[in-house]
This record gives structure tokens, sequence and C-alpha cells, in this order.
């Protein structure tokens, strides 16, 4: 059982100086499976073009963080954060998903960590470890998603929208002139409402399709 203190951000480290992979939840699950786990011990992966694979299930507890796996929300970004950043899509989606999973687990910015920074609360801290990669600065997202929550700004934003009704999955496609908080309120209220049927709602993809500053 998984009960969510923390969101833990890590890269797949799946690259090269000279060359940075598209890491799949498939690929990864093969390789967690090699390793002899039940199967991919992240809750999502955020691949380069920011679509947002699912991994374990929220409640299920993770595979990925020593010492917090039954009360964290493990994140992957496909790539290899110690040659490259996240790109500008992943930026996009990473960011909507870390603040979509605060909202609907009460998680404060300060409890968004690095996959490095968790010896520390563990009380062993790693100097060694870099994931999510020594091209992530942990203080700037952390930064950034404190200003995402606090944004008034208008931005128009394209949701690809996964709803598993029963045992079916379908995709929407949802355009909204709202802020954030709005949005997430939409997601839980209008879309249950309009599928009583739905089982489970999942951000895929986000994309900022336009910024308007209020007048």
């Amino acid at each position: 059982m998984n009960k969510p203190e923390y969101i833990v951000l890590h890269t797949a480290a799946h690259g090269t100086p000279s060359h940075n992979y598209d890491s799949t939840r498939a690929q990864i699950d093969a390789w967690h499976k090699a390793r002899g786990w039940k199967g991919i011990g992240y809750h999502r992966v955020v691949r380069l073009n920011g679509e947002i694979e699912r991994g374990r299930q929220d409640k299920e507890q993770g595979a990925h963080t020593r010492g917090l796996n039954s009360r964290s929300i493990g994140i992957c970004f496909s790539g290899h954060g110690d040659y490259y950043p996240w790109t500008e899509k992943q930026k996009i989606s990473g960011l909507w998903l870390i603040n979509i999973l605060m909202k609907r687990f009460s998680i404060p910015p300060q409890n968004v960590i690095g996959h490095r920074e968790a010896g520390s609360i563990r009380g062993v801290p790693d100097p060694h470890k870099t994931c999510p990669g020594k091209l992530i600065d942990m203080d700037v997202v952390r930064d950034s998603v404190r200003r995402e929550r606090r944004s008034d700004a208008n931005r128009k934003l394209k949701l690809t929208i996964n709803l598993v009704l029963d045992s079916e999955t379908s995709a929407e496609y949802l355009e909204m002139d709202e802020t954030e908080q709005v949005i997430e309120d939409l997601l839980l209220d209008e879309l249950i409402k309009d599928h009583p049927g739905i089982a489970e709602v999942d951000i895929v993809k986000a994309d900022i399709v336009k910024v308007e500053d209020k007048q």
C-alpha cells in the first residue's frame, strides 16, 4: 500500500554525451523485470516529447527509492539527466503532472525531491548519487512548482486525457482557457459526471497552446 508524502524525480539514465534516448515505459519495465522485480518500479514515465506513460498505480507501493517506496510517487524522466536537461515538452508535462499529484495527495513543494536527495531524508546522504541528473537543479524545479501554483496567468492548455471506463480505455482531447486549479476541478468533477462508469482519469500529455497575460 502506498500513502504518498513525497514526489521523487528520477532519470532513466539512458543516454551518452552524444545521444539522449527516449526511454519508454516498456523498456524500463523490461529492465526492472531483468532485476527480478515484478515490473516497472516507477508510477509515471515522462517521455522526451512530453507524453506521460503510466507505470504502477498510485496506490501501489513503488520500487524506486529506498526508504520512501511506501510513501512516495516515483516519476522517471526519459533520457539521461547527467548529459541533457529536460526537453521543453518534458518540462511542461512534468511540471503539470507534479502539480496534479501535489494537489491530489496534499504534497507540499518542499516534498518534491530528486532521488539524490532521498538519502538525506533517511539520514544517510549519498554524495555520489546524481539522479535525476547533474543538469537537473531541484531548487529550480521546486521554485518552478511554486510559481506554477500561484500563477494567475490564463494559459490555454491542450490536455490529452486517458479515461479508463471499466475495462475499456479511450482518449479525449480537451482545450480549456482556465487556470490550473480550475482545470483540476473540472477533471475531477466534469469528467466523472460525463462518464459515470469512469474508473480512472490520467493526464497523458499537457501542451501550452497559448499564454495570455491578464489585462
